[in-house]
């Protein structure tokens, strides 16, 4: 029954399902939609056909009369077709022929035999789902009791492996979730802004612990000039490249599994390209057409040997169509496979900065590792401005190192991709010139490394970036590290779901207050005042929806404040129903198992704009960070900017427009100062900018964005309350 009612509507005709003692067990939509009262799963053949009987079945065809005033037709008759069920022969299908089929015979055949097809395909996944909860919960089940036993030395790798498979769990409820929701009612998109290569190295380096176990090599390849904030779904996003990853690693046992990210700009927004390539057991052509289908995989043995339950890649090819892309298999039996999902995010105007270390002047020897990564290494030097040389073994190092020592050009780094189980043997270079890309957990005693699994960020921290950079991505990405204490209610009845949210939310910076019940939660509310509800739709004495409009109701008759009101839920809401969650006064809806760092970030994002206008507002920011002194010498800044803000925008404003490149400069390089003295890095780049090339090819894009900063500023300014000493008003505050 579990599979019949979960049955999508495979066939084009009106068709329904019932047993030898004549019950429906199942009707399609269309089927229903014959009727002016839709007959219902349970219910007797015989309420709708009273002339039905056992004679009528198995494989017959004909006309029969439906009960009086039940069609929503004229006529009270329906050419139907009996066929019997090889695979469940306690059921039989009953189509109603339609004008749409030229041979309903011969076609109604073969569409039952699809339909069986899929019939037999939901039964395995259901199968296999249970099987993988199941096994996953009594290893959990089992490491915490061994846990409870084991010596304190012993308990931290035990957490590790019950983090690892609960994560696993979670993975593959997901994916359940995912797969119900975007079947019902689509793919809904959130847009905020977020760093995909940040996403991308946290991806793959929560997935290196698992290559370790299997000896494969794991990299993260994002491109030097990629963006570090776009606008997009982030967790789509993550919940795309988790699928991707998650099936590379299944299927290889041995060898490599290589992910790039590449960007290329067009217009308004990025082509994102994601490619997943491994070494690992490959796909036959005719299977690489079917496997996008949802609960298939290549092969029947591969759920046996492998696990899985035949949905992530279904659930990939539903992202990247609702992200106005695309993804593509390239792959060959026992020669591995390659993934390329391609989707469209647009770009962050906010966010403009090149990203990338300066390494002029510096010669690196580069040796070891698969090509695809020394490929990738050679264009991120190359991007850095170094020159590159690569050697193919430790002697044609060695040679190429003494060469170079006689020259003008000597070689400033030897960068080895060392595997795991080698040492370097390079006895004739110095030491303080190597650099390994090595496994984390390998200690060489003299030797400088970067920690594999490599990435574009490991590169960059350790070779060093401009310093606008820090800055820029500091502002550019507020959203994920505000810092706002905000005074959170906590309504969640299930005790560990409570405790960890709240250490959650604590270990944040937030107040929190908990409690077990929506009437609890009502009451508190009343007394306090409070940023963000966060409410369990399911609790006791008051649900969840009731204690929303409750709240909505009291609200508007006091004329209170509106509370931040989000659920949350362990269901996945299509865009309609996310529309009713607003409807009834929701802010949003938290989809559980969140994790902690997904749930800060979101309830940022919620806060976002609401103290800062803007966010390039690095002001407010700089006041949370400061000591004391520091804070009193912002302050001072501040009002001294608020006011003279009106003559300095004016007077920018003025020169832009008059073009003349001499009184740009000398305005925008006292802009600059006043800038750097309230700690506004990102407007201060943009005026040094234009001071050093008033007539670049950029100028008139930074000469708007530095104006449109500065009156963001302003505004943010004139209503923060921390640049007004206590009891006096804005106009006679003493600057």
């Amino acid at each position: 029954m579990v599979v019949l009612n979960s049955l999508p509507q495979l066939l084009p005709w009106p068709f329904m399902i019932f047993s030898k003692t004549g019950l429906i067990l199942y009707a399609s939509h269309s089927f229903k939609n014959l009727f002016i009262e839709s007959p219902f799963e349970g219910e007797s053949v015989k309420n709708i056909f009273p002339q039905f009987s056992p004679e009528l079945s198995p494989d017959w065809s004909g006309t029969i009369e439906a009960q009086t005033g039940l069609l929503k037709a004229h006529e009270g008759f329906l050419d139907i077709v009996i066929k019997s069920d090889d695979t469940y022969p306690k059921q039989l299908w009953l189509f109603v022929k339609t004008d749409c089929s030229a041979h309903p015979d011969g076609a109604l055949g073969a569409s039952l035999e699809k339909a069986q097809q899929e019939l037999k395909q939901k039964s395995l996944f259901i199968a296999n789902i249970c099987h993988e909860i199941r096994n996953s919960l009594s290893i959990i089940h089992g490491l915490c009791e061994i846990n409870l036993e084991s010596k304190t030395e012993e308990k931290d790798l035990t957490l590790q492996k019950v983090f690892y498979y609960s994560h696993e769990l979670k993975n593959l409820v997901q994916d359940v979730l995912d797969f119900s929701s975007y079947e019902i009612g689509g793919v809904v998109l959130e847009k905020t802004a977020f760093d995909p290569v940040e996403v991308f190295e946290e991806i793959v380096t929560l997935n290196y612990p698992a290559t370790q176990r299997k000896n494969i090599e794991l990299v993260a390849l994002a491109c030097p000039h990629a963006p570090r904030s776009l606008m997009g779904d982030s967790m789509k996003f993550r919940r795309l490249i988790i699928n991707l990853l998650s099936n590379a690693i299944k299927f290889t046992e041995k060898g490599f599994v290589h992910c790039t990210l590449d960007f290329k700009a067009q217009e308004s927004h990025y082509l994102v390209s994601i490619t997943v390539q491994d070494s690992g057991i490959g796909i036959s052509s005719e299977q690489c057409r079917k496997i996008f289908e949802p609960f298939t995989q290549a092969e029947d043995s591969t759920a046996r040997r492998f696990g899985g339950h035949g949905l992530g890649l279904s659930i990939v090819r539903d992202l990247t169509k609702a992200m106005n892309g695309s993804i593509e298999v390239n792959s060959a039996i026992n020669q591995g496979s390659q993934f390329i999902a391609s989707i469209k995010l647009d770009a962050n105007p906010q966010c403009e900065f090149d990203y990338r270390a300066d390494l002029t002047g510096s010669k690196i020897l580069l040796m070891g590792g698969h090509a695809d990564v020394q490929n990738w290494l050679i264009d991120y030097f190359t991007c850095a401005n170094a020159q590159v040389i690569l050697a193919t073994s430790n002697q044609e190092a060695e040679e190429l190192w003494y060469q170079s020592l006689g020259g003008l050009n000597p070689f400033t780094h030897v960068i080895i991709d060392l595997p795991q189980d080698t040492a370097p043997n390079l006895s004739l270079i110095p030491l303080d010139k190597i650099i390994l890309l090595a496994d984390r957990d390998l200690h060489l005693r003299g030797l400088k490394q970067i920690p594999k699994p490599l990435t574009l960020t490991a590169l960059n921290n350790y070779f060093g970036q401009p310093s606008h950079q820090t800055s820029a991505l500091k502002s550019n990405h507020q959203e994920t590290i505000l810092k706002r204490v905000l005074k959170i209610l906590l309504a969640e009845d299930n005790e560990v779901n409570r405790e960890v949210t709240c250490r959650r939310l604590k270990s944040a910076g937030h107040e929190v207050t908990a409690t077990v019940d929506g009437q609890a939660a009502l009451e508190l509310w009343q007394s306090k005042n409070f940023d963000l509800v966060l409410i369990d739709l399911q609790m006791p004495l008051l649900d969840g929806m009731s204690l929303v409009k409750t709240i909505r109701e009291e609200e508007i008759q006091s004329q209170r404040r509106p509370t931040k009101l989000v659920a949350l839920t362990g269901m996945n809401y299509s865009d309609q129903n996310n529309h009713e969650l607003k409807e009834i006064g929701l802010d949003g809806y938290f989809q559980k198992p969140i994790r902690g760092t997904e749930l800060i970030t979101r309830i940022n994002q919620l806060f976002v704009g609401t103290d800062a206008q803007s966010p390039l507002d690095e002001f407010h920011t700089a006041l949370l960070d400061a000591d004391e002194e520091e804070i009193e010498d912002l302050k001072c800044a501040g009002r001294i900017f608020l006011r003279h803000s009106q003559s300095l925008i004016g007077q920018f404003e003025q020169v832009m427009h008059g073009a003349d490149p001499e009184s740009i400069s000398k305005e925008c390089h006292n802009l600059k100062g006043m800038l750097a003295l309230m700690s506004c890095p990102t407007l201060a780049h943009f005026a040094g900018e234009l001071e050093q090339s008033p007539h670049g090819p950029r100028a008139k894009d930074y000469g708007k964005k530095l104006s449109d900063g500065l009156r963001r500023l302003e505004h943010s300014l004139n209503l923060s309350a921390v640049l007004v000493p206590h009891g006096q008003d804005k106009n006679s505050a003493q600057y």
